[in-house]
């Protein structure tokens, strides 16, 4: 299938750039190896998990192990693996079922509102974890769950999403490449390395709009929980000054009338004598 060898060619080549050996499987994926702490799923991951887990469904919904969970997963985790991403079936399941969760609670919300100023693509951080939804969601990847079918709307997000990189590696960089190899020399390979690095480069960006839009948003989310925490530090100590004027003026207004009292207690015993 030409989508499955765009994905299998761009992976080698992210793993080239990112330089960072496959993560380790809690779920046995990678034996041999200690468990530690799995990276963040990216954009082009989830978008093989979601051809996976549609290519799974396919294969069991008729089979004889339909119904079986892990079987089902287990494939998903193969297919994955196949194009390049290297998670075991329990990480494909829980990123499934969280994915899906957050997403029909957006949904939802969505089909409620009466304004799109309330729509949650437009909401502050604040305002989505105080209506109980998901502090960042990837809104591609909603669209993609939220077409008639997502697996052909996740293969035409990859071949979308890496398309000018294959344009650049089948057409060349330059003037008409293809058609004056017999006019000039043979390439110099310390160029040739230059350009494919380059190319490594602009992939490494492209595939990590996903990690930066999160970073972005965790960012904003720890800003606006420190501000909240100042804010409300401030109101406290407000309160307390408040408070502490106020015994103050009630202390003063005790001592004048118990003044006023002795006063005229010794006004009435100087009249008497």
């Amino acid at each position: 299938m030409v989508v499955d060898q765009k994905v299998k060619n761009t992976n080698r080549i992210d793993g080239a750039v990112n330089s960072t050996p496959p993560c380790p499987a809690v779920d046995g994926g990678d034996e041999g190896r200690p468990s530690g702490r799995l990276p963040r799923w990216t954009r082009k991951e989830i978008l093989v998990l979601i051809q996976g887990k549609t290519d799974a469904e396919n294969r069991f919904r008729s089979g004889p192990a339909f119904g079986s969970t892990e079987p089902k997963w287990v494939s998903v985790s193969s297919y994955c693996k196949d194009h390049g991403v290297n998670r075991g079936a329990v990480q494909c399941r829980k990123r499934w079922s969280n994915m899906v969760g957050d997403y029909k609670k957006i949904k939802e919300w969505e089909n409620e509102i009466r304004d799109e100023t309330e729509s949650f693509w437009v909401m502050r951080n604040d305002l989505r974890r105080e209506r109980k939804l998901p502090g960042y969601f990837d809104r591609e990847v909603y669209d993609i769950l939220d077409a008639a079918s997502p697996a052909a709307a996740a293969a035409a997000a990859v071949e979308k999403q890496y398309q000018p990189l294959l344009l650049q590696v089948y057409t060349g960089k330059g003037n008409g490449q293809g058609t004056t190899n017999d006019k000039h020399p043979a390439s110099n390979p310390e160029a040739g390395s230059t350009s494919q690095e380059g190319r490594r480069k602009r992939t490494r960006f492209a595939t990590d709009d996903g990690e930066e839009e999160t970073l972005q948003s965790q960012l904003i989310d720890v800003m606006e929980r420190n501000g909240k925490m100042v804010q409300d530090q401030l109101e406290s100590r407000n309160m307390n000054f408040e408070l502490d004027m106020q015994q103050q003026k009630d202390t003063a207004s005790n001592i004048v009338n118990v003044l006023d009292k002795l006063a005229n207690a010794l006004g009435r015993i100087a009249d008497k004598l």
